[in-house]
């Protein structure tokens, strides 16, 4: 088969950082977007991407481009794209968006969308509005100036979503901006801790790729659902990863919180990644840290905005900078920091700065 146009979604301000992972990967070449990164690649290259990238959001095909200014002459263009190939039985969801466009109903444009899937697919399908339900194919069609691009989601669940996490705590900080913020610090034998670890989030990411566990372990895949998987090369790839796998990687790792509740679930997920025997966590304020820690890579994640009143707390982290490496993210820039990124938490833009 000819290759695919995959487009690797990715939350604006880490796109340098996924790019890095692409040619890890060896992927090198690449066409950069905000909020995304653009190239070319067979369906190995797909399942490799699935399988060991840390940052992305998602990775989507490109179905095709077209343009169609009526709604007969979107029923035609739709009539030659190849949907036997990847929608079988599954549930679909659909995101529309269509500006400056003849056919700019974006209801209109979904119940043209279904009325032709169910004709070619000979049966009613399931719409669902969410593409995290079990077994759903994400159809995204973007319209604009008439000019439709129509993708396939190949992830399913939000790749944020490993399948190792399942307990929470509040405001969680999603794994991919954890990976984003491991991948700014350099390689090191200093032990990594997070004082303020919540529910783990950072340092289990950091023992997960420290032991090299393709995210297959943890979790399916949209691809998976496709009548032209290729189960084979599938196999092939996953065992390539799990070779490399390493059992006892040379890593310390300590997390700590103030609230015992927070290291029970910190303890849970870890098991949960398998990863439980090479981090410690235990119950301890921040501030007992003071004066005492030396030579470790401070990587966390401090509570803010409505969670807590003031930023006594960034004071307490440039205290311990003068004798450790602190890594921090959070909305307010520190006065000494380096700016590594910006981002959005949720609905926050945060910077992720290491402390001078």
């Amino acid at each position: 088969m000819k290759p695919y146009i995959i487009l690797g979604i990715v939350q604006p301000g880490l796109e340098d950082l996924a790019c890095q992972e692409l040619e890890q990967l060896g992927i090198t070449k690449y066409f950069k977007l905000k909020g995304g990164v653009e190239f070319v690649g067979h369906q190995s290259a797909l399942i490799k991407c699935n399988l060991m990238c840390r940052i992305f959001s998602r990775f989507v095909i490109r179905l095709d481009s077209f343009i169609a200014t009526t709604f007969r002459e979107l029923d035609a263009k739709l009539n030659n794209l190849p949907w036997n190939y990847y929608i079988v039985n599954q549930k679909v969801c659909f995101h529309i968006n269509s500006v400056s466009s003849k056919l700019y109903h974006e209801k209109a444009i979904a119940m043209t969308l279904i009325a032709f899937l169910n004709k070619a697919c000979k049966h009613e399908i399931e719409i669902v509005g969410s593409p995290d339900e079990p077994d759903t194919q994400l159809v995204i069609v973007n319209v604009k100036n008439n000019q439709f691009t129509i993708s396939l989601d190949s992830s399913g669940i939000h790749l944020h979503k490993r399948g190792y996490m399942p307990w929470r705590e509040k405001a969680p900080l999603r794994e991919t901006t954890a990976s984003a913020m491991l991948r700014c610090i350099p390689d090191s034998d200093k032990p990594i801790i997070d004082p303020m670890c919540g529910a783990g989030t950072i340092l289990i990411e950091k023992a997960v790729q420290a032991k090299k566990q393709p995210l297959s372990l943890f979790r399916d895949f949209t691809f998976q659902n496709w009548s032209l998987f290729q189960e084979d090369t599938f196999k092939q790839v996953e065992a390539f990863f799990m070779e490399k796998v390493i059992e006892n990687p040379r890593i310390v790792l300590k997390g700590s919180d103030i609230d015992e509740k927070s290291i029970k679930t910190c303890k849970f997920n870890a098991e949960s990644a398998g990863v439980s025997d090479i981090i410690d966590f235990e119950v301890k304020d921040i501030a007992d840290y003071l004066g005492t820690l030396k030579r470790h890579i401070i990587v966390t994640n401090p509570p803010y905005g409505v969670r807590v009143k003031g930023v006594h707390l960034i004071g307490k982290l440039t205290k311990l900078a003068s004798k450790n490496e602190v890594y921090f993210l959070h909305p307010l820039k520190h006065r000494t920091g380096d700016t590594l990124f910006t981002t959005n938490n949720g609905a926050i833009t945060v910077h992720y700065q290491k402390i001078r």
